[in-house]
């Protein structure tokens, strides 16, 4: 499904692509949404939604994938 959306949503399983994110960037992106990162509005904001720790637990789940 990844290929019908411009621009592409990033690969979570890329390993040296996630190597090369710090999870302060990653934090913003979820925190802010795409636009809070210079990338696409269609990535949602969730800091609304999501408290500090558990945005911490999106990103350490995210790591997993690229394992």
């Amino acid at each position: 499904m990844a290929r019908m959306f411009g621009p592409r949503p990033f690969d979570f399983t890329d390993g040296v692509g996630m190597a090369a994110r710090q999870n302060q960037d990653l934090y913003l992106a979820i925190f802010g949404g795409g636009e809070a990162i210079g990338k696409s509005a269609f990535m949602p904001r969730w800091g609304e939604l999501l408290k500090e720790q558990e945005i911490g637990d999106v990103i350490a789940y995210l790591r997993t994938l690229a394992q």
